[in-house]
């Protein structure tokens, strides 16, 4: 008999529904706040928000080069609401359960190859 992955995981993990979302982080997760924890923390999140900051830039950079070479009159990024919304999206994703994300070079680019030129173009694509 083959065995399906279904089978082997259990049903209940391809149910689905709003059962399977993740539920907002506890305020107690049983890490103590000290300093001692945020000296260990600090420095890793740190990091990974440069890495964010970095590629959500790039990825800017990419598209107004890419948008440039179309159309000659088009505007340039506004890199400083591009930080706020991923600061504010990374931040709702947080409260809700989730992690944040950045700009990917190769899908924003792919995207803007596609024909995607607004913001409901990158919504749908995500």
């Amino acid at each position: 008999q083959v065995q399906t992955l279904a089978g082997s995981a259990g049903a209940a993990t391809f149910a689905g529904g709003l059962s399977v979302l993740p539920s907002p982080i506890p305020l107690s997760l049983g890490v103590p706040l000290t300093l001692k924890t945020l000296s260990l923390v600090a420095p890793v999140a740190l990091s990974i928000s440069m890495i964010s900051i970095l590629e959500t830039l790039l990825a800017g950079k990419v598209i107004e080069d890419f948008a440039h070479e179309v159309n000659e009159s088009t505007p340039k990024s506004d890199n400083d609401r591009m930080l706020a919304g991923l600061s504010l999206g990374t931040a709702a994703s947080a409260l809700m359960g989730g992690f944040g994300g950045c700009g990917l070079i190769p899908q924003t680019l792919l995207n803007a190859q596609s024909g995607g030129r607004g913001v409901l173009s990158s919504a749908s694509y995500a």
